[in-house]
């Protein structure tokens, strides 16, 4: 199973945009996008619908079940 995580990068990459463009288009930092990949941060509910919308997948398709998450 994917972490939300991987599923962003994964996407991200399927569209071949930097993590740059990613958070230009999010209107975030990088370092905010870094951590996100790397699961070290949990996007709140606007930013997964921003991430949706950018990478043209549908927000379910990047929700976590919050109680199973390994994020402390």
């Amino acid at each position: 199973m994917q972490t939300l995580g991987q599923k962003i990068s994964f996407y991200r990459k399927n569209l071949r945009i930097s993590q740059e463009e990613l958070a230009f288009r999010t209107r975030t930092g990088v370092q905010k996008i870094q951590l996100i990949e790397n699961d070290q941060l949990v996007p709140s509910k606007e930013m997964l619908l921003k991430l949706s919308t950018v990478l043209e997948v549908p927000v379910s398709e990047l929700e976590i079940d919050r109680t199973h998450s390994a994020i402390h």
